[in-house]
């Protein structure tokens, strides 16, 4: 019986059957003592307080190596049998539930509710235990740099690189949300009419990406917009371009996690260049490769299948 084998098992036994079976294999006090990390006094200690306790011999002490009594031997093949049965059990228990991984996924709130519900469905079979925790950005880099969360799904940000990784997952066009008003019903707009149509121009919270992302747009195009809301929730933001609050630049995947809203907001193609938004998974360089590269597959695949499909409905029916 090695290290390995023993160790396994050996907490559903008492010290002294542990010492016990492993002294009726080794024989010697010195091989014992290796398998049980256990000073040989301390063997021998345990061997003779079983022994008082059964008020049997166990081993014949007159002779080197110990030898079993024909007591010590029934009793040993007893607990070998249990030994072995239990190890069974255990190796199963563990194929079916142990060695199934604990999942920690962060994503954006832009994905969360379409993208991050297909992940959860795809990996609960996999893990023994499954979260998925939404925010900025910025909140999910750094729960990723705490080990809150193992991996997460987020806008393009800068990283520190001797800590994080990242993958490209796909890249959503940027498209012109309005209020539905006759002033508004048409399909083109420059950025000029966007300054002077009346209405401020609605941001998104300057700590989350989604606003890294647009002010870096805008700043390279030398354009300012006047504005004096800024809310962090995709869902929000429609819900005040439906009441003609304001107006905003909205992805594919906030049209489609809410389409009620969707169908209440007239939007079209923004003026050029087109703002494209990459969405990229971020994990620290100790995460399992292989969650990496499941949830990159189920990610691209899903927008493939669902999200363009969905968006593309939209455009249709607007």
């Amino acid at each position: 019986m090695d290290k390995k084998q023993w160790s396994e098992n050996s907490g559903f036994f008492s010290t002294g059957t542990q010492v016990f079976l492993v002294m009726a294999e080794c024989g010697n006090l010195s091989e014992a003592s290796s398998v049980l990390d256990m000073h040989p006094s301390t063997i021998s200690y345990h061997l003779s307080e079983l022994e008082k306790s059964l008020n049997l011999p166990l081993f014949d002490h007159s002779k080197r190596p110990l030898k079993l009594t024909s007591e010590g031997l029934n009793l040993y093949n007893e607990l070998k049998y249990h030994f072995s049965s239990l190890n069974v059990r255990v190796q199963k228990l563990r194929q079916k539930n142990f060695l199934k991984p604990i999942i920690r996924i962060g994503i954006i709130e832009s994905l969360s509710r379409n993208l991050g519900v297909h992940l959860i469905e795809k990996l609960s079979p996999l893990s023994n235990e499954i979260s998925l925790l939404t925010g900025t950005s910025e909140r999910l880099i750094e729960l990723v740099k705490t080990q809150t969360v193992d991996i997460a799904i987020a806008c393009t940000k800068k990283i520190d690189e001797s800590f994080f990784a990242q993958k490209y997952l796909f890249s959503e066009p940027s498209v012109l949300a309005l209020p539905k008003e006759p002033r508004f019903e048409k399909d083109f707009f420059t950025w000029e009419e966007l300054r002077f149509c009346g209405l401020p121009f609605l941001r998104y919270n300057r700590f989350s990406g989604g606003s890294e992302m647009t002010e870096n747009f805008l700043n390279s195009l030398f354009i300012h917009l006047p504005n004096r809301i800024e809310v962090d929730d995709g869902g929000v933001m429609l819900k005040l371009i439906c009441k003609g609050i304001g107006w905003s630049l909205v992805r594919p995947a906030t049209l489609v996690q809410h389409p009620d809203l969707a169908a209440q907001v007239h939007f079209c193609k923004m003026p050029d260049p087109v703002m494209q938004r990459e969405v990229i998974l971020i994990f620290g360089k100790s995460v399992n490769p292989e969650l990496v590269d499941t949830v990159e597959t189920l990610s691209k695949s899903f927008y493939e299948a669902e999200l363009s499909k969905e968006f593309k409905k939209i455009l249709q029916q607007k």
